[in-house]
């Protein structure tokens, strides 16, 4: 398994134990999870993996539902101009 799989897979199960409460909220559960499909990593590497998708996740997600109506609102009516790097 790649590095790049071992982000991509933490991302997801960060994205599962926040928007879901998966794993029972509970971060080794979440860490074991990650551990077993993503093998050939220290148990540290696979820590800072989770916590980094966490931290992305705590990051983007207020970003993501500030401009989740504006967005929706604007596709709907057929405006394509309109990009998070225009938004104010």
């Amino acid at each position: 398994m790649t590095r790049g799989e071992l982000l991509d897979f933490t991302a997801e199960v960060a994205w599962r134990f926040n928007a879901y409460d998966s794993y029972g909220c509970n971060r080794a559960t979440a860490i074991r999870a990650i551990r077993r499909k993503c093998d050939g990593f220290t148990p540290r590497q696979v820590e800072n993996a989770f916590d980094s998708a966490m931290s992305l996740y705590d990051f983007v997600q207020p970003l993501v539902k500030k401009h989740t109506a504006e967005f929706w609102a604007q596709t709907e009516a057929g405006d394509k101009s309109w990009s998070l790097s225009t938004a104010s």
